[in-house]
């Protein structure tokens, strides 16, 4: 059975980190500059989950359950990513 047709809706902007790992190698030349950085699997509020950087993460920034929004920070090559902030 073929799933379909699909339709766009929108998402909540808020959830919680469900898990997390401090990066400390980079993955490739791009990353340099932002070592450390927080990976983290973020569980939105509807339910379902994603992958993205926490932004300018501190020691005490990132634990199971702290809540964070959805930002978008514009990059070097013209890139838009979609990244979590800590809601404070």
């Amino acid at each position: 059975m073929r799933p379909g047709p699909f339709d766009w809706s929108p998402a909540p902007r808020e959830g919680e980190i469900v898990s997390f790992s401090w990066v400390h190698l980079q993955p490739s030349e791009g990353y340099a500059t932002e070592l450390p950085y927080v990976l983290a699997t973020i569980g939105l509020d509807a339910g379902p989950q994603l992958m993205a950087n926490i932004l300018n993460p501190g020691p005490e920034d990132a634990w199971i359950g702290r809540r964070v929004r959805l930002v978008f920070e514009d990059r070097a090559d013209g890139a838009v990513v979609a990244q979590f902030a800590p809601i404070t």
